[in-house]
């Protein structure tokens, strides 16, 4: 995503090593902002979410979980969904 001006916030739990080393790796090869938090003990999904919720420090959130992966630039269709709201 070359022109994304926006901030990825990455909310995790029970991460292995091998699993922390490879997000680290695919984040800082980003062109954007990021942050990683550490959520506190083994969570459901819904929980997670709603926890990253409140370092949430922008107008609007898209919220993924680990079953999702984005093959293209969702940039485009995300504003022009948005401009129709």
């Amino acid at each position: 995503m070359p022109w994304f001006q926006g901030r990825i916030l990455i909310a995790r739990s029970r991460s292995t090593q091998e699993g922390e080393g490879a997000l680290l790796a695919t984040c800082r090869s980003l062109r954007c902002t990021w942050e990683i938090v550490e959520l506190d003990g083994t969570l459901s999904v819904a929980a997670g979410r709603n926890r990253a919720m409140g370092h949430v420090a922008t107008q609007w959130a898209l919220c993924l979980d680990d079953k999702f992966c984005l093959t293209g630039d969702p940039v485009g269709t995300l504003q022009r969904e948005i401009d129709s709201l």
